[in-house]
């Protein structure tokens, strides 16, 4: 990329001008570039060697969205409810005679179709931060990870809580991991997590959000078993 005989290098000590660096770029690569060339004049303070430029033409084809139907966010139920109503008002024949009858009747259930579909189904729009890959179960998944992040560090005094394990059982299901399904949760996905927040003389309601740290006077024997075995050390 950068052409021959160019000097990239200027030795103190001779002042003598030498070329001991090269540009390599991949043949896709080099047609986008624009210039390679050193710049002498922006050589930093004790660096024997001179800047190199290279501006490449690295502009992003921008292609227009078009819109399409978002099926994964419909309500199937309100769907169905509908197309069943568009296609029991369309004419029905006992027999088609022609073949122009059955095209006919073909193409009026095809429009119902997209009637249904214009009216119940949401279509996309285009978005620079737009993630194809991300669908709203990740939502709900990273959610989740969150609760059991703050129950962790609630309970990080006592090793042998239960949502210890829960926390590695919620972090193979946020990473797809297929044998999620065979770890314990501990009890806790039988219960709201709200339940376990609640602190000292808690009503159930207006204290079941309220956080706060957890020290080794909340735990009775096993505060003891720990600090007997912080002394040992």
């Amino acid at each position: 990329a950068l052409p021959c005989d160019i000097p990239t290098l200027k030795v103190f000590g001779m002042g003598n001008f030498t070329c001991p660096d090269n540009i390599f770029c991949s043949p896709g690569l080099l047609p986008a570039y624009i210039c390679c060339d050193t710049e002498p004049s922006l050589q930093p303070v004790k660096t024997d060697h001179f800047p190199i430029i290279q501006v490449l033409d690295i502009e992003t084809v921008v292609i227009d969205h078009v819109p399409s139907p978002l099926f994964c966010t419909t309500n199937w139920g309100e769907f169905c409810k509908a197309l069943m109503e568009e296609l029991s008002a369309l004419e029905r024949s006992e027999r088609y005679e022609t073949v122009e009858q059955v095209e006919t009747a073909i193409q009026r259930v095809e429009d119902a179709i997209q009637h249904v579909i214009s009216t119940h189904v949401k279509m996309s729009k285009p978005s620079p931060y737009w993630r194809c890959w991300y669908t709203s179960l990740l939502d709900e998944l990273r959610k989740e990870s969150t609760r059991f992040n703050r129950e962790v560090y609630q309970h990080r005094c006592v090793p042998n809580h239960p949502v210890h394990g829960g926390v590695d059982s919620c972090k193979c299901l946020l990473r797809g991991s297929p044998g999620w399904e065979t770890h314990s949760l501990g009890g806790l996905a039988d219960q709201p997590l709200g339940q376990q927040r609640l602190g000292r003389g808690g009503d159930g309601v207006s204290r079941a959000r309220r956080w706060r740290c957890c020290t080794l006077a909340d735990f009775g024997e096993e505060a003891s078993s720990l600090r007997h075995g912080s002394t040992q050390r």
